[in-house]
């Protein structure tokens, strides 16, 4: 929400997610109708901010359906979960823990996914530093070039020898 960047807060302490999970439900376009909705104060609706969320509304209400924004596709086929994700999840939590980086910044699920599914995947765990920490090695996973051992000392990359990787 703008008033949250504006103010530089997080969008829950401007409205928070129950507050705006029953303003979608319900679309409240008058004053009335925005002071019946149970997740807001009484007299809400009769306030500036309540003003610019019924205004937003109408505005939401006057699209039509080519105007609305299109989601992008999804890969449709098999799951990209099995085997190969799991070794590159495994990967992903080892580099995090050695680098001290949260392993969600590095790469989400979704990243892993596509990754497994596409090596040119448009992905930030393919990109700038990320690549160089984790997708890099997630590809070379994924190709056979690099195996992974589980060690006291924690997880172990070790190379692959060509007559050994699987083509």
């Amino acid at each position: 929400m703008k008033n949250a960047q504006d103010s530089d807060q997080p969008r829950s302490r401007i409205l928070k997610d129950d507050v705006l999970f029953e303003l979608a439900m319900q679309r409240p376009l008058t004053p009335e109708a925005f002071d019946k909705l149970r997740a807001v104060p009484r007299g809400f609706g009769r306030s500036s901010a309540a003003g610019e969320i019924m205004a937003l509304l109408r505005d939401v209400e006057a699209l039509t359906k080519t105007d609305l924004p299109t989601m992008p596709e999804r890969y449709q086929g098999p799951s990209p979960k099995g085997a190969v994700g799991d070794l590159i999840r495994v990967l992903l939590k080892s580099v995090s823990e050695q680098h001290g980086v949260a392993a969600r910044i590095i790469a989400t699920s979704d990243d892993i996914d596509a990754l497994v599914l596409d090596d040119e995947a448009d992905v930030a765990a393919l990109k700038g530093w990320r690549r160089k920490l984790f997708g890099e090695k997630a590809l070379a996973i994924k190709h056979g070039r690099v195996g992974l051992v589980a060690t006291r000392k924690g997880i172990v990359e070790f190379p692959v020898a060509q007559t050994e990787a699987a083509e």
